[in-house]
């Protein structure tokens, strides 16, 4: 009982910090109506960015959005696509990560299926 408490306190406690992680850059401010964002380096350097700036390595300034700055990166299916805001001065970050498509199985196989409506063949 002990061990599952702490090992959820422990997942809990560090989602925020990894969902807010973009390798050390933090955004500061952003100006949605001028497409500007202020970001901090992780040595600590103020930069202006804009639309097709690079943060880091891995991260690219696509746009901008009702107060939020919109990044890519690159993903294991694809780009993925974060989305930053500034809360009270802290940073949140959501993202969207494209997946494969499940392949169906439908039972019975093609003999089972029939038309249910429409024209008679």
């Amino acid at each position: 009982m002990k061990f599952g408490f702490w090992a959820v306190v422990l997942l809990c406690l560090s989602l925020p910090a990894l969902a807010s992680d973009l390798d050390g850059w933090r955004i500061v401010r952003i100006s949605a109506v001028d497409r500007l964002a202020v970001a901090k380096s992780p040595e600590g350097e103020l930069r202006l960015v804009r639309a097709g700036d690079r943060l880091g390595e891995q991260f690219t300034v696509t746009g901008f959005d009702d107060e939020r700055v919109i990044l890519e990166q690159p993903g294991s299916w694809g780009r993925t696509t974060l989305f930053v805001r500034v809360v009270d001065g802290g940073q949140q970050v959501a993202w969207k990560e494209r997946q494969p498509l499940r392949k169906s199985e439908v039972a019975g196989g093609p003999a089972s299926i029939t038309v249910q409506a429409g024209k008679p063949e």
